[in-house]
This record gives C-alpha cells, structure tokens and sequence, in this order.
C-alpha cells in the first residue's frame, strides 16, 4: 500500500495579505531610516550641539579716543574682579544639598528643592568667600537670590565673588591665595579719563549691556551666553559706539547633561575697537574750563576754515572717572543735583542778545533801509506805542553810524531798523544763518526746540498779534528768540567766511572743508561787511569787548548781555561773540554765562574768559607763523 505525501503550498489568501503588509511596513521604515540617514542628518546634528554645545562671548575692549594732536582723552584700564566657575564645584554642591535635606527631614520640615539648593550653593560660596574677605579686610556676602539668578541665566560663566579690586587687593589675592583654590582673577577693562572732567559732555561715558554684540564666533544657532558688554551712553562714545566697540570674541563650549562647563572645542579671540581722532585741542579746552570753573555756561571754539570744534565746554561739568566701571547711585545723584548733566553748548536755550544784532544790520544793509555810514541820532531811549525801550546803560550815544553802534553795542539805533523791516525779514535772515535749526554737529541729543519767532508763530503759539515791541526786543536778540550756543558759535565762524552757514564738527579729518550745504554767500557789498567787521574791532580795541585784548592778535567781536528766565528762575546771561585774526580769521569763539547777579556784563563777564582762549591760540598755531610773516 502506498503512502500518499500531502504537500504544502503557501498560497492561502490570508498568507498572501499578511506577507504583502509585512513588506510594505518594512519597505516604509527602510524608506524612513534612509530619510533621516541621508536628508535629516543636519538636522539632528544641530538639534545634538543645541542640547551639548553652548557658545559664550566675550566684548572686545574699546578703542581709544585722541585729541587732534595725538594725546589721549579717553583711554582703557584694567579691572580686577575675584570670580569662580561653578563647574569646579559640582560635588561640594551636591554634598551640601543632601546635608540640607537630611536636616530638614530630621527636623520634620518641609523641603523646597529648589530654594534648598540655592541655599546650599549660597553656603559653598560663602566659605570661598570668607578667607578673601579675611586677606582684604572685606565683609562681603553672597546673595542667595543673586546666586539662583546666575545658574538659571550665566551658569557657564564665572559668578563674581569680589568687582573692581584695587591693584593692592589684587596683589594680595594673587600673593596669599592658595594654588588650588578654585578662585580667579579676572581682568577686564574699563575707561579711564587722564584729564578726569575734560570734555566731559562731548566725550560721553560708557554702560553694561546685556545685548549680544557683534561676534566672529560661529554658532548662531546655538544658545549663547555673554559676559556683559560696554555700549555708549552720551557724546561720542554714543554717537561712534559701533566704531569703538570692537568685535566679540569667545568659545564654543561642550556641556555636560546638567549644564555645567565640560571642554571648550574652539575659542576665538575679540579685536579691539578702532580709535577714534577728535578735532579738539586739550590746551584750548583747558583754557576753555578753567574759565568756566565754578560758573554755569558754555564754551565752543571752532576753526573757521574747516569747521572743526577745537573746545566745546559746558559748566557744570564732572568726573567722568567716577562713571567707570560703572555709576554709582551717590554719584548720579550729586551730579542730577548740580544740573551738571546737561550739555549746555549743544542742549541749552538761550536769547542770543546783543550779537543778534549783527543779523539785525545785516537784514537791514540787504534790503536797503539803511545807509551804513550814515549818522542816526540815538538818545537814551526810544519810543513803541507807550513804551519807552531803552539804551543798554541809559545813556545818549548822539549821532552814530553803524560801526559806533556795534562798538558801543547800542540799543536804540537798531530799534528803528526792525520796526521798519518787520519780524518775517529779519526771521528769515536768521534762518539763512541756521538759527531755526540744529547744526548736525556728531553728538546726540542736540536741541531742537530753539524759536525764531515772527507774527504767524506768535498767533499759532500764544494767539497773539505781533506788535512793535515784539520788533524792538528781537533787534537786540531779546524777546521769543532761543538758540544754543553752538549754533551763535557756528554763525559767528560763518560771519568770518562771508558765508551764511558753517558745518561744525568733532572729528579731525583733512577733507573738512566747513561747508555747508545750505551755505550762501552774505549778500551784502563789501564796504557794508567791512563795517560791520571795523564794529566788532572796535569792540575790541576801544568798546565793551576790550577785556578780550591779546597783543598781537587782531580780534573781532560783539558782546552781549541777555536776559532769560530758566527753570522758572530770572537770570542774565553775558555773552560773547567774536573770531580772529581779522586778515585771515583762524578761530571763532561763543562763550555764554549763566548769572543770577543782574550786574554782570558780556564784556566783563565773558571778555578775560575769551583773552584766555584767544591767548591760548595764538602761542600754540599763531605766534610764530605771524612773526615768520612779519620777518618776511
């Protein structure tokens, strides 16, 4: 009998759809896998050095910042601080984290982790703190909240111990800390100011900043830690922050599962900011401030033949040294109470008095209504409606010309001529000398509020007509007229060119030329310009300005004497105007005081400050030139 072999074939239906289903799950996840293999490996890779990589910068140190010579006004110094790297004390940490803990539950008391492990890095801290504070003679205590602050926003770096050291306190630490100490000297820089108040408001200082800075260090992506940074806060450290500060250095650092500090797999070293060549002159700021020295005003020397700003001063000023490395609160507040923040040449408002006049009689020549040599007789008042305005010392001056009524600075004879003229010509000239509007000079924060009034801006401000009285007070430079010093600085440089406008500025650059866009010839003949110029030199030689004598320099000038309610307060305001030499004219000066005595006069208020200026000129540019001149 035969054995019949049943035979098996894998043809079920079900087999079939089970295989099928098989395969093309395993065809998905091969697809899948090759997927992330080939196209999605960037990708992990990114998200892996997000998880292990962290990147840290570190701000370059600033550039220096020169007078036009070469000597430095602003320059770095070292800072010393005693820092810690929390890495290194991972164990301790723990340890006593845990000894914490089992005290709180012997005790029955409940347990927060998280302000328990505060509390526990605080007290680590504290121990490593104590011996410096043994070798310094400190008492210096660690913050718990500042501790928790650091390890949720800075743990990869350092955590200060101990800021600003003193060179005596860092040869201590460096000298009796031990070897193994986990402890660090950091050094840093800081700005530091040889002429301590110099040029304080043009120069400017410095803050911390949180804000990333620019870097060279790769890894944009990655989370990024930085040592605080410096940015400028006022004057030029402001207005050429980016120029000076310099690009980022720092490392790219692999981090262990807790974040801590573990191998630094590249470090970049930051470059240093670009210096920066001022066009001021140290001498003639010194002359400048020593004559501002213990007053309220302002100072601004220009060179009229490239507009450059050889002194520009304000008082009160301060110690840009005690805003390094930082302000503290005393200091803040002694200077808010001074009023000595404000910049008072390029922020402060004030009537521009008697040298508003030589805009008057320029107004005046240009559109014909008067005869510059002709005699007008000038007694010791003059009457609008039923008003008497009067002459600066009520007196009669008789019959002068235009050069003796700028020497003698009269009142009474430019009344009439604006009157005549009415306040929109005598506006728009002051507009075509700039009066309206700021200079452009490269600082922030410069005015722009300064009023040249005429009719159609008395009725928009106040509702108001304007009268002749209005007319009266602007011919002297009186009335709604507010400008800064600065801009009287600039128009005094411009009246030396012949030219409506001069364009300042705070850099030393052999392309500057002084001009100005907006610049325009002075449309008068030369014979009424040459009395205007003979005025301002008989200011000097015979007049008010005489306290501005120097021998051997030949100076032009008007003084001034305003009055101005500031802050609520009453308060004249000398003034003085003036450039030389009159043959070829090299510097223009404005120097405006700030006085609660109603006895101060442009002349002998402001005229030895402006001696000391010119004086200090003329030795350092024009002696010698004018005597090889004369030798000639």
């Amino acid at each position: 009998m035969k054995k019949t072999v049943e035979v098996h074939h894998f043809e079920h239906p079900r087999l079939f759809h089970f295989f099928w289903f098989l395969g093309t799950v395993c065809f998905i996840l091969l697809v899948g896998l090759s997927w992330r293999q080939l196209f999605k490996t960037e990708e992990y890779q990114e998200q892996e050095e997000r998880q292990s990589l962290r990147r840290i910068l570190q701000p370059a140190p600033r550039g220096e910042i020169y007078d036009r010579n070469g000597i430095l006004l602003v320059g770095n110094r070292p800072i010393f601080t005693a820092a810690i790297f929390l890495t290194e004390l991972k164990a301790e940490f723990r340890k006593e984290y845990f000894n914490l803990v089992r005290t709180l539950r012997e005790t029955g008391l409940k347990v927060n982790g998280d302000r328990l492990m505060d509390q526990a890095r605080a007290q680590v801290l504290q121990r490593y703190i104590d011996p410096i504070n043994a070798i310094l003679g400190r008492n210096e205590k660690i913050d718990m909240k500042e501790v928790g602050k650091h390890f949720r926003k800075r743990l990869l770096l350092p955590m200060t111990l101990i800021k600003d050291l003193s060179p005596q306190e860092y040869a201590l630490l460096t000298e009796k800390l031990p070897v193994e100490s986990p402890i660090q000297i950091i050094v840093d820089s800081a700005r530091y100011y040889p002429y301590g108040s110099l040029a304080a408001h043009l120069l400017g200082y410095i803050g911390n900043t949180e804000e990333m800075m620019q870097s060279d260090i790769p890894g944009m992506h990655l989370t990024t830690f930085s040592y605080k940074g410096k940015i400028g806060k006022r004057g030029l450290e402001l207005s050429f922050n980016d120029h000076l500060q310099g690009i980022s250095g720092g490392e790219i650092l692999l981090v262990d599962p807790a974040g801590f500090r573990y191998q630094c797999i590249e470090k970049v070293m930051p470059r240093k900011g670009n210096s920066l060549i001022t066009s001021i002159d140290v001498d003639i700021q010194q002359a400048a401030e020593q004559g501002l020295e213990g007053k309220r005003g302002a100072i601004i020397a220009i060179e009229i033949k490239t507009g450059e700003i050889l002194a520009l001063a304000s008082s009160p000023t301060y110690d840009l040294n005690e805003l390094s490395p930082y302000i503290p609160t005393t200091v803040f507040n002694k200077i808010n109470e001074r009023k000595a923040w404000i910049d008072r040449a390029t922020q402060g408002l004030y009537p521009p008095a008697s040298a508003f006049k030589l805009i008057t009689a320029i107004c005046g020549l240009k559109h014909g209504v008067f005869d510059p040599e002709e005699f007008i007789a000038c007694g010791s008042g003059f009457l609008v409606g039923n008003r008497v305005f009067p002459e600066h010392e009520n007196v009669s001056l008789g019959a002068i010309d235009l050069q003796k009524a700028i020497q003698s600075s009269s009142n009474v004879y430019f009344y009439p001529l604006a009157i005549k003229m009415g306040p929109e010509k005598i506006a728009q000239e002051a507009r075509n000398f700039g009066l309206d509007e700021p200079t452009g000079i490269e600082l922030p924060f410069e005015a722009k509020k300064m009023v040249v009034a005429d009719s159609t801006w008395k009725m928009n401000k106040l509702g108001e007509s304007w009268r002749g009285g209005d007319s009266a007070n602007m011919a002297i430079g009186q009335g709604f007229l507010s400008v800064t010093p600065l801009q009287m600085a600039c128009f005094g440089a411009a009246l030396a060119r012949k030219e409506t406008r001069i364009q300042p500025s705070l850099l030393h650059d052999a392309s500057h030329t002084g001009n100005h866009p907006k610049s325009q010839p002075i449309d008068i003949s030369d014979l009424a310009y040459q009395n205007i110029i003979n005025g301002m030199r008989l200011c000097v030689e015979q007049g008010s300005g005489k306290r501005a004598k120097v021998p051997g320099l030949t100076i032009a000038a008007k003084t001034g004497t305003g009055q101005a309610s500031l802050s609520g307060k009453y308060v004249t305001v000398p003034s003085f105007l003036g450039f030389a030499p009159i043959e070829d004219p090299q510097i223009a000066i404005f120097i405006l005081i700030e006085g609660d005595d109603r006895s101060l006069w442009g002349g002998s208020t402001s005229g030895p400050i402006a001696k000391s200026v010119f004086s200090t000129y003329y030795n350092k540019y024009l002696k010698k030139e004018l005597a090889i001149a004369i030798n000639d």
